[in-house]
């Protein structure tokens, strides 16, 4: 397992939560077990890692992990199953993802498949001769095909295990590769930083484990993820903040990793709150301080305006100023220095 397929595969999971799934029903909602179940996703549980998952440390979820070694190559299979609310009705998620790798590290296939509710999507990549996929998907029912070119450098999952672990991880090191994240069909920049050995908590077990950081480039700005795992790269405790939301995966036992799920709500952790109402004047511009990055990329128009950490919202809107085309290459900079007088 690597951590940047535990990242990538809960991103999707909860990416599609937000634009496209539907609730269960309330019928269904009511009839849904709330204790995370096997199911057609869920791989045998024989030698298997289990994890729990935690949405500010409520119980929102298993994630399981699997490695087969033989003659043909190696099997890696990654599942994870979620229950979680959203603005109050309660939605299951579910996602695996799969390769088969050649001894000598040549991707053969990949399987990916996941559930948001009664919405299923499935991708099978077979290798062609030329080193190509063949895909076969099936969304809604209908099934398509498609030709995938990948990168000559992009890594599966065992590829990007063992990119790391040769390395040697010694403090300071870091490994960059093209990890391939079958549920996109695509493949992202990785950053991996090696740090020191410390003790670290897993549940009840004190253990000595090896810090990583690592960065997935999904955009021009990275996400980060923390870890701690062993010599082999085997996470035992995953943490990462989604809009303020802390996620974790925390390795323990079958019975542990599959207890009932609390259903943390999920929406209402990604909303922000509205000013106060007695403060704010509908014929009045309102002031907001930011904190963190990505406010210089938030645009300029006749309603708002930013500098310095300040975002102030007019309901009045201001027209733009007009910047003599003849400026040519400084038109840009007179443009944001006129916007920068109005506020």
């Amino acid at each position: 397992m690597t951590i940047a397929q535990t990242r990538g595969g809960l991103l999707c999971l909860l990416l599609l939560l937000l634009l496209q799934a539907s609730p269960l029903s309330a019928r269904d909602a009511a009839n849904a077990p709330l204790t995370p179940q096997p199911s057609a996703l869920s791989p045998d549980p024989s030698g298997i890692s289990w994890r729990a998952v935690l949405f500010d440390g409520l119980k929102a979820g298993w994630a399981s992990s699997e490695r087969i070694v033989d003659g043909e190559g190696v099997l890696t299979r990654e599942s994870m199953v979620l229950e979680i609310q959203r603005a109050g009705v309660l939605v299951r998620l579910e996602s695996m993802e799969e390769s088969l790798e050649a001894p000598d590290g040549t991707a053969l296939r990949f399987v990916a498949e996941q559930k948001v509710s009664d919405q299923r999507t499935r991708y099978e990549g077979e290798r062609r001769s030329d080193g190509r996929f063949d895909v076969v998907s099936e969304v809604g029912g209908e099934r398509s095909s498609r030709v995938l070119d990948l990168p000559s450098d992009a890594l599966f999952f065992e590829g990007q295990r063992r990119a790391i672990v040769d390395s040697g991880m010694q403090p300071g090191t870091v490994v960059e590769f093209h990890a391939f994240q079958p549920l996109m069909l695509d493949t992202v920049r990785v950053r991996t930083e090696i740090h020191d050995t410390a003790p670290t908590e897993v549940l009840t077990r004190d253990l000595e484990l090896i810090e990583v950081v690592q960065e997935i480039y999904y955009s021009d700005r990275p996400l980060r993820i923390h870890a701690a795992v062993d010599a082999q790269f085997e996470p035992q405790r995953i943490s990462m903040n989604l809009q303020g939301m802390q996620i974790e995966l925390v390795t323990c036992d079958q019975d542990c990793a599959m207890a009932p799920s609390q259903s943390p709500e999920f929406l209402s952790q990604l909303l922000i709150k509205a000013p106060d109402g007695s403060k704010a004047r509908p014929d009045k511009a309102t002031r907001y301080q930011f904190t963190g990055v990505g406010l210089d990329e938030l645009p300029q128009t006749s309603h708002q305006r930013h500098r310095d950490g300040w975002l102030v919202v007019d309901p009045q809107a201001q027209a733009l100023p007009v910047v003599d085309a003849s400026l040519a290459d400084d038109a840009p900079r007179a443009l944001e220095r006129a916007l920068e007088a109005t506020l």
